[in-house]
């Protein structure tokens, strides 16, 4: 491999000259990513974090059901809730261009789709830009076609065995004054979630077609909650 002629055709591919190639062009070879994985630790495990505490929440909180007393359910997950962790992921990391929560089809609350993006076109800017992806109609720009989304629910599509058991000791209050903490007793007192070796990396492209027009490299973390019976998980 000719190093010169390598980054001659990485710096020369940019938002005006992409077009000019092929798709399949725009991705490079894996091995050029080589040390990826521990040079975006921190930003992959940003977003294990982010898919942990879903795959938590939709596991333990039940909207539906019935305390005695005064307590109520809490509520499913709100679009804004899901856009506020959106945008805090590239609020929080300067290396991180864009980022995304892509639901499956009809895992979202009143939600056939809905997938959150956010994103910057400059380098330490105070300036973000945020849509949902699921308004596009077009079927190559729907986000479930992504290679990503595809892979990992490939992956989760039937065995959990491997995913991570979190353990949880909850306390809540007493009464609505807050006299005391009780124990939350709830079972299973633990939800599964995904760690970082879980996540699927994508090699090097230049998104020609998408928001942030730069040679990135995509991490993809799963999550998970009950199916619509509470009997097994399901990717979400």
């Amino acid at each position: 491999m000719n190093i010169d002629q390598v980054l001659k055709f990485i710096l020369g591919v940019n938002s005006r000259t992409c077009k000019n190639y092929a798709p399949q062009d725009l991705v490079l070879r894996g091995d050029i990513s080589f040390g990826a994985e521990e040079f975006f630790e921190n930003e992959a495990k940003m977003a294990t974090r982010l898919a942990n505490f879903i795959s938590a929440f939709l596991q333990i909180s039940d909207p539906l059901e019935v305390y005695s007393g005064k307590r109520v359910a809490d509520r499913p997950l709100t679009e804004d809730q899901m856009i506020g962790e959106t945008l805090a992921l590239i609020l929080g990391d300067t290396k991180i261009w864009s980022a995304s929560i892509f639901w499956d089809r009809n895992k979202f609350t009143n939600r056939t789709f809905f997938a959150p993006y956010a994103y910057k076109t400059q380098l330490n800017t105070r300036k973000f830009k945020l849509e949902d992806l699921a308004r596009l109609n077009d079927t190559d720009e729907v986000y479930t076609k992504k290679s990503y989304f595809q892979i990992l629910k490939q992956r989760w599509a039937t065995n959990f065995d491997q995913l991570e058991k979190y353990y949880m000791k909850i306390k809540i209050r007493f009464n609505e004054t807050g006299e005391y903490l009780k124990k939350f007793e709830h079972y299973p007192n633990y939800y599964r979630a995904a760690n970082l070796d879980h996540g699927h990396w994508t090699t090097p492209y230049f998104d020609c077609n998408g928001k942030v027009k730069k040679w990135v490299i995509t991490y993809a973390s799963p999550f998970f909650g009950w199916d619509s019976l509470k009997e097994k998980l399901e990717f979400k």
